[in-house]
């Protein structure tokens, strides 16, 4: 049984910053290395939107920071008035905006371990003893999509790390769980955060990317066209036992969480 179908009134969740996990992938281990030395590098939107273009859909996106209408007729009219100007009918492949300069904004992306991701092995009156259990359609996506070699870290030690080293150099982030929306019905909800300019619009995507369970970090005032570096001047915390994807589906560490 899965932690996050199992859980009453003496155990409190709420109190465990979730993901507590994050899972980085990496195609090569020389990248692994860097990562683990400290060393953060984040792309652009657009550099994405490329992966996805050359390297069709799983690593990158077609629509990272940009609004898409599909399958819609539109009819442009002058301010407060009903007079139609002229119509016009968008097909499938869709009619596609975005804000100005966002394509050089960057972000870093890993995999957010959530309660689903626990599997109960043992539960009493005063604790709940669980192990990590790879959802099955994650474990298909990342041995087609990711690369080989993996980093699992402690979300919390991360989080604190990356935004005191971002405040002393005098950057901005914002960071949360991407929430998956189904792109083929025109969700509202991006179409609301981005004609508001709401934050929420850069941790959007399409419902095929959900088994990725991604946590973004995105900085808005890092502005390139090319990778970036982060240096958090020391090693980050990481599990050691584990360093390929094969490792992570054998990993049987686990996770004990006391009554209130």
């Amino acid at each position: 049984m899965k932690l996050s179908d199992s859980v009453d009134g003496m155990f409190n969740l709420d109190s465990i910053f979730w993901p507590i996990l994050f899972i980085k992938f990496f195609s090569e281990s020389k990248y692994r290395d860097e990562f683990i030395k400290g060393n953060i590098y984040s792309n652009t939107f657009d550099y994405m939107v490329q992966c996805e273009k050359e390297e069709g859909k799983g690593r990158g996106a077609a629509y990272e920071g940009i609004s898409v209408l599909s399958n819609v007729h539109l009819k442009f009219h002058p301010q407060n008035s009903d007079k139609v100007l002229f119509e016009a009918s968008v097909g499938k492949d869709g009619l596609t905006s975005k804000i100005n300069g966002s394509e050089k904004m960057h972000m870093f992306c890993t995999t957010g371990v959530s309660a689903n991701w626990f599997e109960i092995t043992e539960k009493s009156d005063k604790q709940i003893k669980c192990k990590l259990s790879i959802p099955t359609e994650f474990e298909a996506q990342m041995k087609e999509s990711f690369g080989q070699y993996v980093v699992v870290y402690p979300a919390a030690d991360f989080i604190n790390q990356l935004e005191k080293v971002v405040k002393e150099n005098n950057l901005y982030v914002t960071h949360d769980k991407v929430k998956y929306l189904d792109y083929s019905v025109n969700p509202s909800e991006r179409i609301q955060s981005f004609s508001s300019g709401n934050p929420d619009f850069y941790f959007q995507k399409d419902i095929y990317f959900a088994p990725q369970e991604e946590y973004r970090f995105v900085f808005p005032t890092l502005l390139s066209e090319k990778a970036e570096v982060i240096k958090l001047g020391s090693k980050i915390n990481y599990i050691k036992d584990i360093q390929t994807i094969d490792d992570l589906i054998k990993f049987d560490g686990g996770l004990v969480i006391e009554a209130k």
